[in-house]
């Protein structure tokens, strides 16, 4: 059963066979899975390991410094590109081909609701606020709860609130 190191450990470890390997073998040569090595070609192996893995550490440190710096640019920046688009497209409004050359899509036409659609959007406003129970500020404080008279023997009663 193989275990599995942290890279800090496996470091160690290969840094610890090449100290073995250049204090008890120096220019010996020894058999490893059926395949006959010098001390030196061990030593290399175990030092391209070692090398290897110190490589991907200093990359994902250079990654994660460019994804910190391009948080920070996108941050600062953010503002700015949203005000220039807001600006070509008040610039270019009529003109739907130029827009384009921005990357911008022309705003969709408003249409202007009947007096019919109106109603039936303040209607259905309506519908919903009844469905919900949701009331007004000053309706709110209007609620009160009641609370029934308790006598020595009896436990209170509460009444939830009608809306």
């Amino acid at each position: 059963m193989t275990r599995s190191l942290s890279k800090t450990a496996r470091i160690a470890g290969d840094q610890d066979l090449i100290n073995g390997i250049n204090a008890q073998l120096k220019g010996a040569s020894l058999t490893v899975a059926n395949q006959v090595v010098t001390a030196s070609q061990a030593v290399a192996t175990l030092q391209a390991r070692i090398d290897a893995t110190n490589a991907v550490t200093t990359a994902k440190a250079a990654w994660q410094t460019a994804v910190k710096t391009e948080d920070t640019e996108l941050a600062q920046t953010k503002l700015f590109v949203a005000a220039l688009r807001k600006a070509v497209s008040i610039m270019f409004a009529g003109a739907t081909s130029t827009l384009a050359d921005f990357g911008i899509a022309p705003p969709k036409p408003r249409t202007a609701l009947t007096a019919a659609q109106k109603l039936l959007a303040a209607q259905r406003a309506q519908a919903t606020r009844v469905a919900r129970h949701t009331v007004g500020p000053k309706a709110k404080l209007a609620i009160k709860g009641t609370v029934n008279t308790v006598s020595e023997t009896q436990a209170p009663t509460v009444q939830a609130p009608k809306a």
